[in-house]
């Protein structure tokens, strides 16, 4: 996945491929499709999700000013329903049984992530909480996980050079 992504760009350029690989594993986690040449349908690109993500970031873990708050509040709204419909869309599946539950763990074959996903969403219905409440506790988690994930891996490759 990272190899897919290279090019020969200045070195400001790596951050941006890094934080794209994070941007994957979490989709891949919360089964998020992302829009690619061969999937031009999916709501979402790998840009698109990384903004959407970061955006909501700011707004949960960093917003601070009192004035600004308005703007990212509403700004983050709007972007954020889109990607809040397609959790909870996934979060339902996810919660389904039966024939619809085997579906659902077939879906996207890429590995083990999106069975581990699917696990964490079944062990928190299971704990009592509902789709909505699951829906909210992803997000931010699939936010955190990606700025954290990238800041982190930029610290490191810049404390190598």
């Amino acid at each position: 996945m990272l190899f897919e992504s290279q090019y020969s760009a200045p070195r400001s350029a790596n951050v941006s491929i890094i934080n794209m690989v994070h941007v994957n594993f979490v989709s891949r986690l919360f089964r998020l499709p992302l829009k690619t040449e061969e999937h031009d349908k999916y709501p979402f690109t790998e840009k698109q999700m990384y903004d959407t993500l970061a955006l909501l970031f700011g707004y949960v873990f960093l917003d601070r000013d009192e004035v600004m708050s308005f703007k990212i509040r509403a700004l983050t709204s709007t972007v954020c329903k889109a990607l809040a419909s397609l959790v909870e869309f996934n979060v339902k599946e996810a919660s389904l049984g039966g024939w619809v539950r085997k579906l659902a763990d077939g879906i996207q074959k890429d590995g083990f992530l999106d069975d581990y996903g699917n696990y964490f969403i079944r062990r928190l219905l299971e704990a009592g909480k509902s789709i909505e409440e699951i829906t909210w506790i992803i997000m931010p988690t699939a936010a955190a996980g990606t700025a954290n994930q990238g800041q982190q891996v930029t610290i490191v490759l810049s404390n190598l050079t």
